[in-house]
This record gives C-alpha cells, sequence and structure tokens, in this order.
C-alpha cells in the first residue's frame, strides 16, 4: 500500500495555496452568483449554464484563432452571444413551459428536464464544431508576492471577478432595477401591482447570470484549453453555494461562500493524501 503524500504544513506553502484557493474560489464565486441568481429570483433551474459557459470559453477561442482579436473584445462579443442563447432559453423554452404547468413551483423540474435537454445539445454542438482543441491568446507575464507565485492572468481574474460580483451586489442593493428584481423575487404576483413586469426581470437576470459566467468562462480557459463539460462541477459548487446562502442573500455573500468552497478545497491537501 503506497504511502500517503501530503503537503507539508509551512508558511510558504500555507501562503501559496490560499493565493491558489482565492484563484480557484473566484472561479467558482462567478459562476455561484450568476446561477445563484437565476434559481433564486427566476425560480429557474437552469443547468444548461455549464454547457453555455463553455460555449462561451469555445467562441472565445474561436474568434481569436480566427479573427486575431484582443483577449477583450473577443470575451465581450462571446459574452453576448451566450448571453442571447440563454435568454432566447428563458424567452421561448422555460417560460412557456412554466405558462403551460401553470405554476413556477411545480414548474420546477420540467424546466430543469428541459435545460438538460438544451445542456445535451449544446455540448453536443460543441463537440462536432471544435473536434480539436482551442486556446485564447492572454499575455501572462510572472507576478510574485513574497512566497506567493502567480500570473498576471490569475491576479486580473480574481480582480475583473470581485468588482464584477460587487458591481451587481450594488445594482441589486441601490438601484431602482434591483428594487424591481428584489419585488419579483419575493411575490412575482403582487409585483405586477406596482407596475413591475416579471418576464422582462426574468430576461433581466438570465443575462446579467450569464455575463458573470462569460467572464469566467473565459478566463478560466486562457488558462487551459476549453473543454465542452468545464462548466459541469462549477455549476455542482454554484448550487451548494446558492443554496446554503439562501434565496434572501446579497451576490456578494453568495460569492464569499463560494470562495471558501476554493479555500477548503485547496487547503485540504495538508490533511488528505492527493494519491
Amino acid at each position: 500500500m503506497a504511502a500517503e503524500v501530503l503537503t507539508p504544513l509551512t508558511t510558504t506553502n500555507f501562503a501559496q495555496l490560499t493565493a491558489n484557493g482565492v484563484v480557484t474560489g473566484s472561479s467558482y464565486a462567478l459562476v455561484a452568483v450568476g446561477f445563484g441568481m437565476i434559481i433564486h429570483i427566476a425560480h429557474r433551474f437552469h443547468i444548461a449554464y455549464a454547457a453555455i459557459y463553455a460555449l462561451m470559453a469555445f467562441l472565445a477561442a474561436q474568434i481569436q484563432t480566427t479573427y486575431g482579436w484582443p483577449f477583450v473584445p473577443a470575451l465581450i462579443v462571446s459574452t453576448v452571444i451566450g448571453v442571447i442563447i440563454a435568454v432566447g432559453s428563458e424567452r421561448l423554452v422555460y417560460s412557456p413551459l412554466v405558462r403551460r404547468v401553470g405554476d413556477r413551483d411545480r414548474a420546477l423540474f420540467p424546466v430543469f428536464v428541459a435545460s438538460l435537454g438544451l445542456s445535451t445539445a449544446i455540448e453536443a454542438l460543441i463537440n462536432i464544431i471544435w473536434p480539436n482543441p482551442v486556446t485564447i491568446t492572454f499575455g501572462v507575464s510572472a507576478v510574485k508576492l513574497g512566497p506567493i507565485h502567480m500570473t498576471s492572468l490569475t491576479v486580473t481574474s480574481v480582480i475583473v471577478t470581485w468588482v464584477a460580483i460587487l458591481l451587481v451586489a450594488a445594482v441589486i442593493r441601490w438601484t431602482r432595477l434591483g428594487r424591481m428584481i428584489r419585488a419579483v423575487r419575493v411575490n412575482p404576483s403582487l409585483s405586477v401591482d406596482f407596475g413591475i413586469k416579471p418576464s422582462s426581470m426574468y430576461m433581466i437576470v438570465f443575462a446579467i447570470g450569464t455575463t458573470l459566467g462569460g467572464i469566467g468562462a473565459v478566463f478560466l480557459a486562457a488558462q487551459s484549453a476549453p473543454e465542452s463539460d468545464m462548466g459541469e462541477n462549477l455549476v455542482l459548487y454554484a448550487i451548494t453555494a446558492a443554496f446554503i446562502a439562501g434565496a434572501a442573500s446579497s451576490p456578494w455573500v453568495i460569492g464569499v461562500l463560494a470562495l471558501a468552497m476554493g479555500l477548503i478545497q485547496s487547503w485540504s491537501t495538508f490533511f488528505i493524501s492527493s494519491t
């Protein structure tokens, strides 16, 4: 029986693994906030989020390969396409299904089944269009912070992640749009009496949630070649963080919970063998 291999608990290792955990947890956080908004506010078990996440990564890589566009324009265009697909899913698939069932709570499982079918179709399409690996180009340089070794890519991804999450949290907390979104989350039927159209709010939530996913997907794909199932594990972490936080939690709370999952996963190598 092979001996267990544990990471020695030293100051240097702890600092490095903490930094690694922040990077991993930040990628979880974007998906957790995006997916969490959709399930808590729109009440849609949008499992196709994972497939659209992967699709946006592949689209950004293909845009760079075909047109030679810089990283940021490729990210923006691929995210816009992902948003169109996600909002179209709500408008053309989920919303009609909920109306047919007659109650959004009872429609949760039918929506999940429809979303699972959509996810399977998108993943199959990705594998057909991209049978060979594609990569995203990002000018990477080494970054050393004391004992911590990172790259400019991972540092940038963490900064952009938390700016995006805090921006969404601020919109939800302090803007008129945020008040309307919160009203629909609490009571969609009552919100209609105040001139709010729940269906419009749902599409906005799908757009915001998918935009967060697009940012995370393209940054993650810049670190390693994208794969058609790259979003699946992330969505599992997102579901966990979203449900632990609860429907009334601010996006930053969901994000912090997801960040904690990344840190715990990274620190676990001190106590659990990696072999």
